[in-house]
């Protein structure tokens, strides 16, 4: 995003595509079922959604001023815009517009791994784990901070689940787990292992009526599996930590936030009845269970969740594991009593 930022606003583009996908719209409803020829004229109107919308963010914005893979991310939602317009009894083209947005798929991943790679390679920055170095590097390769987002969390959860058991978590004194005193860890393998069961029970029952429908649900139980090891990964190796200017709150990939110490008002025990959980301005940050404590703060920080999501939040609740040393921490850098 910040090249059409230095570019030039989005909003003539956006009026532009809006005003293209409303007459391609008309013409699929109106004039394609009275056409003589409606086989071309539905590839034409995948031309225009497809190609001629491609062609015009290249030229609006990144012709001259930007890599020529930026304009990937707009190529494939219009590929996936054109599939979405056509009607199915003129999808002919449909199956060519799939096996083409798969490419350039592949190739946003590609290089969102690369500049990832070249990131691992540099000098580390202060605070940037592979979590942030692998977001980092999606928000410098995607033009759009929404994709560059998804992009990063899901590559993010298959890189911890994948490779997140050669890494040891940060150590010393001033970091803080938050999952042991849960088993959190056990948990995740018994809930794994279940659903490793199960999927092979489901995959003997229905692939006798349906191979696909057997092999899709088979590959969805996989995946949620590679999620939670993902999931219980980041939070092992994504410990809570304190420095001099802030305190850095994480609950593995699904919450993160920097606190500066003179918005920390005070931190006390969790007890009677906790607010709900769509409560404005509060958030719970746990890897599992209810908290033991809450952070409460002097003004609203911005908390940043999955897929780009962001809240502001004043009270925070917390489970970490050794609570006296984090007492401790959190009065010395702010000099208050918790």
């Amino acid at each position: 995003m910040h090249v059409i930022r230095r570019t030039g606003s989005v909003l003539p583009f956006a009026l532009l595509a809006t005003a293209v996908y409303v007459a391609e719209v008309l013409t699929v409803r109106m004039a394609l079922p009275r056409s003589s020829s409606p086989g071309l004229m539905a590839a034409a109107v995948a031309f225009d959604l497809a190609v001629v919308l491609p062609a015009a963010f290249w030229f609006t914005f990144l012709r001259g001023r930007a890599p020529a893979w930026r304009i990937m991310p707009v190529l494939l939602l219009s590929l996936l815009g054109a599939a979405a317009v056509l009607p199915a009894a003129y999808r002919g083209v449909v199956p060519v517009l799939r096996f083409a947005a798969a490419p350039a798929e592949l190739a946003l991943v590609a290089m969102v791994v690369l500049r990832a790679r070249r990131a691992f390679r540099e000098a580390p920055e202060p605070g940037a784990d592979a979590g942030e170095r692998i977001r980092r590097a999606s928000l410098a390769a995607l033009p759009f901070p929404r994709v560059a987002e998804l992009v990063a969390y899901e590559m993010a959860l298959i890189y911890y689940a994948l490779l997140g058991w050669r890494e040891r978590p940060a150590e010393g004194p001033d970091v803080f787990s938050y999952h042991r005193r849960s088993g959190y860890g056990g948990i995740v393998f018994a809930l794994a292992a279940a659903t490793v069961m199960e999927t092979a029970a489901v995959h003997l029952l229905v692939a006798p009526h349906s191979a696909a429908a057997a092999w899709a649900a088979t590959g969805l139980s996989l995946y949620l599996v590679l999620w939670m090891i993902g999931d219980y990964q980041a939070v092992r190796l994504r410990p809570i930590k304190a420095d001099g200017d802030a305190l850095h709150l994480r609950v593995g990939l699904r919450w993160t936030a920097s606190v500066p110490w003179d918005a920390v008002a005070t931190l006390r025990d969790a007890h009677g009845a906790l607010p709900g959980k769509r409560e404005r301005g509060w958030l719970r940050m746990t890897a599992m269970g209810p908290p033991s404590a809450v952070l409460e703060l002097r003004r609203p920080v911005k908390v940043r969740g999955p897929y780009g999501i962001t809240r502001r939040v004043q009270r925070i609740g917390l489970a970490v594991d050794d609570a006296a040393r984090f007492r401790a921490e959190v009065q010395s850098r702010t000099g208050r009593t918790p």
